[in-house]
């Protein structure tokens, strides 16, 4: 396998360019930074499943989506659903990346891996359920700093 680095507006350019290579199905990638934590954490081996027309992309899929006026890719979850248009968020943010075309959508996150080489298990009723928490922000309340207080007594009375 050939190892490649690439960031910022390089990566943007090498990611889109696979949308139009229809030989590749797939590809790896190492993700970076803290929107996704705990879910995907900083440093994780993300294997994408580049879209084609026929695949479908539901609520609760983590995507990989062009921002084409910043020409940057995001790797967030899609919480909401509309037609042909997905509504993005980061599952440790507070907004929303907003509403996206399906063009706008390069794959789906198939695996995740940590640098351990722990595969994370995600389903499609899990991710779901994940979108809905983040969607009525109970999500955030958990993850930010006040909540994981909040959620430590709730798993320790859990464990009694």
């Amino acid at each position: 396998m050939n190892d490649f680095s690439f960031s910022g507006e390089n990566f943007y350019e090498f990611i889109d360019s696979l949308s139009f290579n229809k030989s590749v199905s797939g590809i790896k990638f190492k993700g970076y930074g803290v929107s996704m934590t705990p879910f995907i954490k900083n440093g994780d081996t993300l294997t994408i499943k580049l879209l084609s027309k026929n695949d479908a992309i539901r609520t609760g899929d983590i995507v990989v989506v062009k921002q084409i006026d910043k020409k940057k890719i995001i790797v967030h979850r899609i919480i909401k659903t509309k037609e042909t248009r997905y509504y993005i968020k980061g599952d440790n943010k507070i907004r929303s990346d907003g509403w996206f075309p399906q063009k706008a959508i390069i794959g789906v996150i198939t695996e995740i891996k940590r640098e351990s080489g722990k595969r994370i298990a995600h389903s499609p009723l899990y991710n779901l359920i994940i979108a809905h928490l983040s969607k009525t922000r109970i999500l955030n309340s958990l993850l930010l700093p006040g909540g994981r207080l909040i959620k430590q007594k709730i798993v320790k009375r859990i464990k009694k």
